[in-house]
């Protein structure tokens, strides 16, 4: 018999340091820390902000934003953990057409994605179809946010379960 493990993936965007922000919360290094993976949906906004969450991550998958120095990051990138699919971008571009531009993204699949993408910096969790769509807001918590926030997700054996945490 294979045991599967249950892997913890903390799903954060929208970090903007230093332009906006001084630092990571206290709070988000430590979930950053205690996960499996690290998703990161892109603005780091500068180069020391994405090797400090490097540092901390056991597994960082990160895609570069808008407002990122080239990082040499992809512009969307896609991973499947224990059965579960995920598709990681920005989200970049005007925010009027955001909601379209995410549902244009989730199109071109036919078997079920979670995509999680930032920019807009407004907390999301909902059923698109067949599809989940994730935004985990600025986990920095800059405007238009009205809080810093991420999402800590559990998968185990292709079952996805959230935690949204704020400060």
């Amino acid at each position: 018999m294979v045991t599967q493990l249950m892997q913890t993936i903390a799903i954060l965007s929208d970090t903007h340091i230093p332009s906006r922000a001084a630092k990571l919360p206290d709070w988000v290094e430590t979930e950053i820390s205690d996960a499996d993976i690290v998703l990161h949906a892109g603005d780091f906004d500068s180069i020391d902000a994405c090797e400090r969450v490097r540092a901390l991550s056991t597994e960082l998958i990160a895609v570069e934003g808008n407002a990122d120095p080239d990082l040499g990051l992809p512009e969307m990138v896609e991973v499947t953990v224990e059965e579960c699919s995920f598709v990681l971008t920005h989200g970049s571009g005007s925010l009027n057409d955001y909601p379209g531009r995410i549902r244009s993204l989730l199109e071109g699949y036919t078997e079920p994605v979670v995509l999680i993408a930032g920019h807009s910096h407004e907390l999301t969790d909902e059923r698109i179809g067949p599809h989940r769509f994730i935004n985990p807001g600025s986990a920095t918590g800059i405007s238009p946010a009205e809080r810093a926030s991420m999402v800590i997700a559990s998968v185990d054996a292709g079952r996805l379960d959230t935690d949204v945490k704020t400060n």
